[in-house]
């Protein structure tokens, strides 16, 4: 229908030998076809309608015919059970509004519109400030009494100070947005945001991964599992008690230590728990922190931040120099590392642990857990402390997390251990139960004292984590970083004999590499083929492979790199 507006169809009838169609919008539109004659559609504006005998109807129309253009011969009418049906013109009065006159908008169509007003029954049901569980106009005017404040402006005004306070007016539209109409134009929204189909290989943390339908929609989308909180009650909790024991029992398997907490909030944070941790080992008596040059730059921010609370010195450093240590040894916490570290090398810390030990302080190391698989766990060169993320155990990234962190720690460390730890006990009947264990160190306990800070954890994902590694089993994990550090070897040959220098000489899953083309070109070539990847400086980029990299997507990868088709099956065929 040309020059008219309408966005959806609601639903069409056929009632007393009239076709109708109605559409639903700001306003609202009909068309009706009754006999032989041809009715011209009309826009309903605002207007009051009475209806002779009809308390409940609403939401009408006037059908006007083509010879009589003056005179309404037909009203269409939704009732208060939602169903549509036409009744004689002659049984209305109509009442326009003094303030409202219609104007003629639909191209070479003449007719005078009808004004009406929306009756409370057909306005959208689904909006906000109709769910919405808040204080009432009346309730805001009690307290504000009870404060002796003359306006809620006014009250904001004495407890927000004007340099965080925004001078912008906050401005809610008048019309409400059902949330079904907000869900789609979101959805439309969506769509048009190309970073959707973007191939991530930024690393550093994030990985895309891939969800096993069963862990999606049983665990991940099940309210059994993601509503829940602390388990404080075994006996009705044993189920999530025993999935968070079996996240715990994966962590220690692969980081060699013997004790693991039930999650924290992301791989940062747990840092600098570790960083907290040592420095109460160490009876506050010392105060820097070394951090290497190669942990990511997300965790090294957050330990930053935490340090100035601390009054601990961070020193950001390269500590494959060990003579470093040797400045702060007397006033040493500890220091941590990457493993694999930001570059993707891989290295033996245990010189550095034996050093980092002779002087009182206590090696923590940021690992990969999906590399632990293939990797020497940490445990082989005496890190007291390991943390790091399980995103990459069947956990979607989320747009950034965050996502469950694991805390691993040597023996020495138990007391002081942050987090829940879920345990094995016995019921009273001699059965296998579970609990939580060693409480005493959390805060609805020890309040300010308290180690722990059980609202930091994420069971959800810790779940979902543990489900994975059952999911694929011992093997099925080890097969999974075989096969991506087989991908990165293949692009690693393919990319050293196309003019690239692969930078770090060991590797799992990432690369750092030296550039053989102009960086206008590659950044160009990587817009146009959809990828992202980190770019270090003018000449060095860094790239990580996922469990989600297909050999097709590899080869597009080594196309846009080497600036030629590649055919890497080939390749590997021939290797």
């Amino acid at each position: 229908m040309p020059g008219l507006l309408a966005t959806k169809c609601i639903r069409s009838v056929h009632a007393s030998g009239c076709s109708l169609t109605t559409l639903c919008s700001r306003r609202l539109v009909a068309t009706a076809k009754l006999g032989r004659q041809r009715i011209l559609p009309l826009q309903s504006h605002e207007c009051e309608l009475q209806v002779r005998g009809y308390s409940a109807l609403a939401a009408n129309y006037i059908a006007r015919s083509d010879a009589n253009k003056s005179t309404p011969i037909a009203c269409i009418t939704i009732s208060s059970s939602r169903s549509l049906r036409a009744i004689p013109i002659s049984s209305l009065e109509v009442k326009r509004s003094q303030h409202s006159q219609a104007q003629e908008s639909t191209a070479n169509i003449d007719h005078a519109p009808v004004i009406a007003s929306y009756p409370e029954w057909i306005k959208p049901q689904d909006t906000l400030p109709r769910r919405h569980i808040g204080p009432t106009d009346e309730d805001i005017a009690t307290m504000l009494k009870q404060l002796n404040q003359p306006s809620l402006e006014a009250f904001i005004g004495q407890t927000i100070p004007d340099s965080i306070r925004s001078s912008k007016p906050f401005t809610i539209p008048s019309e409400q947005t059902p949330e079904t109409e907000m869900l789609d134009e979101l959805t439309k929204a969506g769509k048009a945001n190309s970073a959707a189909d973007v191939d991530t290989y930024i690393g550093m943390g994030y990985h895309p991964t891939i969800t096993p339908g069963v862990i999606k929609r049983n665990v991940l989308e099940n309210p059994g599992w993601y509503t829940s909180y602390t388990p404080y009650q075994p006996e009705i909790s044993q189920g999530r008690l025993e999935s968070l024991l079996n996240f715990q029992t994966v962590v220690t398997e692969l980081t060699g230590l013997p004790l693991a907490n039930a999650s924290l909030l992301d791989e940062g944070t747990a840092a600098a728990e570790a960083m907290a941790m040592a420095y109460a080992s160490s009876r506050m008596k010392h105060h820097t922190f070394l951090v290497d040059k190669n942990v990511y730059p997300q965790t090294a921010a957050v330990i930053r931040g935490r340090a100035e609370g601390l009054g601990i010195t961070v020193v950001e450093t390269d500590l494959t120099d060990l003579s470093i240590l040797e400045s702060h040894k007397d006033d040493l916490i500890g220091v941590l590392v990457q493993y694999p570290r930001k570059d993707g090398s891989i290295l033996d810390y245990t010189n550095l642990s034996e050093a980092v030990h002779s002087y009182g302080g206590q090696l923590i190391c940021a690992a990969d857990l999906l590399s632990l698989t293939i990797l020497k766990p940490p445990s082989t060169f005496n890190a007291d402390i390991v943390v790091g993320s399980a995103q990459r155990f069947g956990v979607p990234m989320g747009f950034g997390g965050p996502h469950a962190a694991f805390f691993a720690c040597s023996d020495a460390n138990k007391r002081k251990l942050p987090g829940r730890l879920v345990g094995v006990s016995k019921d009273r009947l001699n059965g296998r139960a579970f609990r939580l264990s060693l409480q005493t160190r959390e805060q609805h306990i020890r309040r300010e004292k308290a180690t722990s800070n059980i609202c930091t954890s994420q069971a959800l994902l810790a779940n979902m984590s543990a489900f994975y590694a059952i999911y694929h089993g011992p093997q099925g994990l080890i097969d999974i970083a075989k096969r991506i550090h087989q991908m990165t070897q293949l692009l690693a040959t393919v990319l050293s004999a196309n003019g690239w220098t692969v930078l770090n000489e060991t590797f799992f899953d990432t690369l750092t590499l030296k550039s053989a083309i102009p960086r206008p070109s590659l950044a160009s070539g990587a817009g146009r083929a959809m990828v992202s990847f980190s770019e270090e400086d003018d000449n060095v980029i860094t790239l990580s492979l996922n469990e989600t990299t297909t050999i097709e997507k590899l080869e597009e990868l080594a196309s846009l790199l080497c600036q030629r088709n590649v055919k890497l099956v080939l390749l590997y065929l021939y290797l």
